[in-house]
Order: structure tokens, then sequence, then C-alpha cells
């Protein structure tokens, strides 16, 4: 796993950073066994600072665009659950 930041941006109390994360997806993941295949996930994290440390933080990552890569429709498995 590899991660490369983008961006890092700061504001008064407020850091942003924007990443991708290469990996190979050689474990188990969310119930996925290992593909073996590479893959590629964006994010961006919000942090906010209070007395030099981290108070709150709010992240976005591109889970679906992840698991796509390895072959899975989320939204498929959804409806055919939703259907039984």
């Amino acid at each position: 796993m590899h991660f490369t930041l983008l961006d890092l941006i700061t504001s008064d109390d407020r850091v942003v950073v924007r990443w991708t994360m290469d990996a190979t997806h050689a474990g188990p993941l969310a119930g996925i066994p290992a593909t073996g295949k590479r893959v590629q996930q964006h994010g961006t994290v919000i942090y906010r600072l209070e007395n030099g440390r981290i108070a709150e933080v709010w992240a976005q990552m591109d889970r679906m665009g992840m698991l796509q890569q390895l072959g899975v429709d989320p939204l498929a498995s959804a409806k055919a659950a939703g259907a039984r």
C-alpha cells in the first residue's frame, strides 16, 4: 500500500489533505477474498485542529471506485439482496 499526497491545504484551524492510495488486493477486504488486482483509491480528509491537536475529522474516499476495480458491483449486490 502506497499513499501519495496530492494537496495539503491549511486555513485557520483546518487542514485539508487530498490523496491517492495504490495497493494490491492481497488479503480479504470487506468479505471479498484476495484477487491480486492492483487498485487505486482517491480520498480527501479535512482535519479541525484545537490547541495543536486534531479535534474533528471528516473523510471522503472513493470506495465504490475501488470495489469496481476489484470486479464487485455494490449496486447490483444491494439490489439482489433487496429482491430476496
